[in-house]
């Protein structure tokens, strides 16, 4: 120990809980206010180099973190006090599971004599989280056992971050909980070892590759990586190899099947077995498309690489082989391939030239709808946006239409659900350096509104709101549109705008129910201004299923 002129928590734990935060850069801590955990909040907001974000409702905190690690690719981690406040966070915690976020769960606990006695806020707090965390572990009271729990917590972090996961470091902790002391503890953390990558199996699968025909590379939610889109172009341009992307894949080309249900919705059984491919190749995280799923699984490819540093899903049920390697390592080994004769390539892309001007036609057609509104949120949101797009429907409309140059596409599809899309949104714009869009159901907006609960949101963040009194998404989905429960049960069906909450919050709200409406607000919504705006456009309810049937039976 030694003394300083700073105060401390009387507790180690929370000492040393801090002192390898900030060794192993953990820099930014999201907070949920409680009892049980103040020698943690006492201990991480007194220490430099780590900002502490204030969030009382404990599943929207959670989310708002992987709002930020998503955006500076960096762990963040979350701390709350005991009892159901950690359950609160499952949600977001099987989300950073399934798309591999390195979240760091810090509870607070009653000491283990306390639980199952009646007492307040007390649960089984152990390894409650270890179906969707990599590495659990419950810290020692004890201050002769401070080496062994400075372990632990190194341990956890380093799992973090080599398996770019979450993990949940409990902390009992006993009374008093308030007292604050000059002394400090001293501990010092080892050395996380990163996985090596496994190119020695890229000799086999590059014989595949030389082996194979009808070549097919599919890719999933992905960051923007100018370097492996170049790479891509010119393997596609150069060997008979079609590229299928979504607009979370976040990579564009010519040579690119970029909106995957427009090209196959419309094929007849002929057809699509003509385009099933040899070898598949994936790469990326969760795929949107159900139509490409379905199409793969029939498809049987002979071969499916999988190109992951963590996880190697046989989401096709065809899995063959499996890498860990870079993406952009991965490809460049393939491009000394010789020129190859492109008929598979070019029957893609001959589908994806003839169905554009069935598009547009159809498009410009259509009469004010969620179509119709997301054509022109397309063409209106400025260059260099960072756009999130909430899950059901929302994401789903995006992959029908592309965006401005140089804006990014990310959604929460690791469980893909509505629950925080809008808290991953107000995290990613905490901390992002350009301004931030995020577009949203209904359903998904007001279910999260508590997102909007928080002194960090910059007055550059722009919601669209596109309000159609209910999950329009299972008027979409086959069966449900004649049930008798849609109405109340499925759709959810609901009277309710966004002023009042706007108002609470201090956005600026607007809103439009028509083209005319929504082009004149669109010219001057995403100016500067002193706070964050929302724009509310209403659809009509009863067409938007059957505009976007009839929108993809034109396309055939």
């Amino acid at each position: 120990m030694q003394e300083t002129k700073n105060t401390h928590s009387t507790i180690h734990q929370a000492q040393i809980l801090a002192q390898i935060f900030v060794q192993k850069g953990i820099h930014h801590v999201v907070i949920s206010s409680g009892s049980r955990n103040a020698p943690l909040t006492i201990e991480l907001t007194a220490t430099p180099n780590i900002k502490c974000y204030s969030i009382i409702d404990e599943r929207s905190a959670a989310f708002f973190a992987i709002g930020i690690a998503k955006e500076l690719k960096e762990p963040v981690a979350i701390v709350c006090t005991s009892g159901s406040a950690l359950l609160n966070y499952y949600p977001a915690v099987s989300e950073a599971f399934y798309s591999r976020i390195p979240l760091i769960i810090v509870s607070a606990d009653r000491p283990e004599d306390m639980i199952d006695r009646a007492m307040g806020q007390t649960i089984h707090q152990k390894n409650v989280l270890s179906l969707h965390t990599v590495f659990n572990t419950s810290l020692s009271e004890n201050e002769e056992d401070i080496e062994k729990n400075a372990m632990e917590i190194d341990l956890a972090i380093n799992q973090a971050i080599i398996k770019s996961a979450p993990v949940h470091i409990n902390i009992p902790l006993s009374e008093p909980l308030y007292e604050t002391t000059s002394k400090v503890y001293n501990i010092k953390s080892t050395t996380p070892v990163f996985p090596r990558e496994e190119t020695e199996k890229l000799d086999e699968i590059r014989s595949i590759w030389t082996s194979s025909n009808r070549k097919m590379i599919l890719c999933g939610c992905y960051e923007k990586d100018e370097e492996l889109e170049k790479t891509l172009h010119v393997l596609c341009e150069t060997t008979d190899t079609i590229l299928l992307c979504e607009s979370t894949s976040n990579l564009h080309s010519d040579m690119f099947i970029d909106k995957i249900d427009q090209a196959i919705i419309p094929l007849n059984e002929a057809e699509e077995k003509e385009l099933y491919p040899d070898l598949l190749i994936t790469m990326g995280g969760m795929v949107v498309s159900k139509k490409i799923k379905s199409f793969l699984q029939r498809a049987k490819p002979k071969y499916h690489v999988h190109i992951n540093h963590y996880t190697f899903p046989d989401t096709f049920y065809c899995l063959s082989h499996s890498i860990n390697i870079s993406n952009t390592v991965f490809f460049n080994s393939l491009l000394n391939v010789i020129h190859e004769d492109k008929n598979y390539s070019e029957k893609w892309l001959s589908i994806k030239n003839n169905r554009l001007p069935f598009h547009k036609n159809y498009i410009e057609k259509a009469p004010f709808s969620d179509l119709k509104v997301w054509d022109i949120i397309s063409k209106t949101i400025p260059e260099k946006t960072h756009i999130e797009i909430a899950n059901s429907s929302s994401i789903r409309y995006s992959q029908l239409f592309d965006f401005q140059n140089n804006t990014s596409i990310f959604c929460n599809r690791g469980t893909s659900g509505i629950d925080g899309c809008t808290s991953t949104a107000m995290g990613v714009a905490s901390v992002c350096k350009e301004n931030v869009t995020f577009i949203t159901g209904d359903l998904s907006f007001f279910y999260d509104s508590n997102a909007l609960w928080n002194n960090y949101i910059p007055s550059s963040t722009r919601i669209i709101l596109i309000n159609n009194k209910g999950g329009g998404i299972f008027k979409i989905l086959n069966g449900s549109r004649t049930s008798d429960c849609c109405s109340q049960f499925l759709e959810a069906k609901h009277t309710l705008d966004a002023s009042h909450i706007a108002k609470m919050h201090s956005w600026i709200y607007k809103k439009s129910s028509n083209e005319e409406e929504l082009n004149t607000i669109f010219k001057t919504f995403f100016n500067k201004s002193k706070r964050p705006k929302i724009l509310e456009i209403f659809t009509p309810e009863d067409i938007n299923d059957t505009i976007l049937h009839k929108y993809f039976i034109s396309l055939k």
